[in-house]
C-alpha cells in the first residue's frame, strides 16, 4: 500500500495516512511518497513508513537530461535518498 502526491515536506499529515493504512490493512507494509526529492524528505518519511517512494523525481531526471548524462544524474538522486533513507537506521 502506498500513500503518494506532491507536496513540499512530507508532514504529519503523511505519518497520519501511514497510521491509518496501517490500522486497515495491518500485515501489509505501507510506504510514503509525498513529493519526496530530498535526503531529508527521505529520512522523514522513513521515520514512519516501511519504505519511500521517489518515483516523480527520479522520472524528471530522466526526461530532462539526455542519456548517458540521465542515468548519472538518476544514479546521484538515489544515492542522496538512499543516504536519507539510511539516517532512520
Amino acid at each position: 500500500m502506498g500513500v503518494t502526491g506532491t507536496r513540499d515536506q512530507v508532514g504529519g499529515a503523511a505519518q497520519r495516512l501511514v497510521a491509518r493504512a496501517r490500522a486497515a490493512a495491518p500485515d501489509f507494509p505501507v510506504c510514503v511518497g509525498l513529493g519526496v526529492s530530498n535526503a531529508e524528505q527521505a529520512a522523514e518519511g522513513a521515520s514512519f513508513a516501511d519504505g519511500v517512494i521517489v518515483a516523480r523525481r527520479s522520472c524528471a531526471g530522466c526526461s530532462t537530461i539526455p542519456t548517458p548524462p540521465g542515468v548519472s544524474a538518476v544514479r546521484e538522486l538515489a544515492t542522496e535518498l538512499a543516504d536519507g533513507v539510511r539516517r532512520t537506521g
